[in-house]
């Protein structure tokens, strides 16, 4: 329960203004608890464990201050869960629990575990929770879930975070704060966790993800596992990406989530599979950041960009697809194109492999601004190939576009039978040929 400390009562004889500052100088053993607004003429202050507290306020007119205490007592439980959790259970809001462990609790295959709006958890260094049952948390819009660091260590990536395996989970105002410490050598650290082995279905929405050491969430390719709901969540002080996805993923961004100004979406390599379609249409993201590309993606299902979309690519990428009617239906507009470009602060040409389609394709790029392509192994910014004997026809149309900044060509045929559209292009910074082998010279 919240308990109100009030300085209104402090005065100056002059009249001088005054400042205040709080201050939690004793708790019981166990406690977590800090000040809210410990600068204010108030602060508020929830106990967590049982036992005395001690509470200074200092206040000062800006040339004398005086300090005064007080004391209270609180019944409030503590409970510390050490162990995997095999049974359902229900954390409630009139308890704080904590991980004290160095090693992640396991909520057991088969288990549901609901937490009560308003209810805290708190984790140790290097703990965390790992769902392999059924995780609940769902709290409101004035009673969020909190899950963060003990007392004393709000630093990023203090404790693992929350790792989906299995199960159906519900993650609603939930704010979960310094986690993302490192896990497994070679996995991605990450506040929210979807594993390799994940036949995991969440629900994460209207959260906030903060002051985290890994990517806010990470989501490893597995076609298995699904983000059934990702929106409303707020991302914010992340060291790393606020999202890393893969690309058969990228379908799940709404528009209604918010990251950090100067942020990136990180993309790696997951085969688009058949079956999913509706994950392989990217919208724009939040104040205009990009999706970071930094692994090659091969397209397998039609990929649908939308206008407004921004993407850039790390050194030597290539984004490539084949055997696809049609493959890639990128279609901007002259006021809001589609941008494809080197990572940012590697604006050179060949910088990354460009757009690659070959055998049995169908391409439309409209009003789409493509730039830095062209690299070691690829002749053009966009290179089309029928590699294939027989009957393999290939159809791209390529209109109001700007082609710039290849390492060799703009764009690139094999065979004069592809059926290439070009039309009201334009073409800059081209070594080579603007259009080459496609029976349009």
């Amino acid at each position: 329960m919240d308990t109100l400390l009030d300085g209104s009562g402090s005065s100056d004889p002059d009249g001088d203004d005054l400042t205040y500052s709080w201050r939690l100088a004793a708790a019981p053993s166990g406690s977590d608890a800090s000040l809210a607004d410990e600068a204010g003429i108030t602060a508020d202050f929830t106990p967590d464990a049982t036992g005395d507290y001690v509470v200074e306020l200092e206040v000062s007119d800006g040339e004398e201050n005086d300090t005064d205490d007080g004391s209270l007592e609180a019944m409030q439980a503590v409970v510390e869960i050490t162990g995997d959790i095999s049974s359902d259970r229900t954390l409630t809001s009139d308890e704080t629990y904590r991980f004290p462990n160095a090693d992640p609790v396991d909520i057991k295959e088969g288990v549901t575990v609901t937490i009560e709006p308003d209810t805290e958890l708190r984790f140790a260094e290097e703990a965390g929770l790992d769902v392999f049952g059924t995780l609940r948390a769902e709290g409101t819009a004035e009673d969020s879930i909190t899950m963060t660091a003990t007392r004393g260590n709000r630093q990023p990536g203090w404790w693992r975070g929350v790792e989906f395996s299995d199960g159906t989970s519900v993650l609603d105002h939930v704010q979960i704060r310094y986690a993302g410490a490192d896990r497994v050598p070679g996995e991605r650290a990450a506040c929210i966790y979807q594993s390799g082995s994940s036949e995991a279905d969440l629900q994460l929405t209207n959260s906030t993800i903060e002051s985290g050491r890994g990517c806010g969430l990470a989501v490893v390719p597995n076609i298995e596992a699904t983000l059934q709901t990702f929106s409303g969540n707020e991302f914010r002080e992340l060291e790393k990406p606020p999202v890393c996805i893969p690309f058969a993923k990228v379908g799940i961004f709404d528009g209604s989530n918010s990251f950090p100004q100067q942020s990136v979406i990180e993309v790696f390599e997951a085969p688009i599979e058949s079956g999913i379609g509706e994950k392989t249409q990217m919208s724009p993201l939040d104040k205009d950041i990009p999706y970071r590309v930094t692994e090659d993606v091969t397209v397998s299902d039609t990929l649908v960009i939308k206008a407004g979309v921004r993407m850039t690519f790390a050194k030597d990428v290539q984004l490539e697809a084949f055997g696809i009617e049609p493959a890639i239906e990128a279609q901007g507009t002259a006021g809001n194109p589609i941008r494809m470009t080197a990572t940012e602060g590697n604006e050179m040409s060949g910088w990354w492999q460009g757009i690659y389609l070959r055998d049995d394709f169908e391409g439309t790029l409209s009003n789409v601004i493509i730039r830095h392509g062209g690299g070691t192994s690829s002749p053009a910014n966009i290179t089309a190939e029928q590699v294939l004997p027989g009957d393999a026809q290939g159809s791209l149309t390529v209109e109001n576009s700007r082609i710039e900044d290849s390492g060799k060509h703009g764009i690139a045929c094999n065979d004069a039978g592809i059926d290439l559209t070009a039309q009201g292009n334009a073409f800059a910074g081209i070594p080579g040929k603007p259009i080459t082998g496609c029976g349009t010279e």
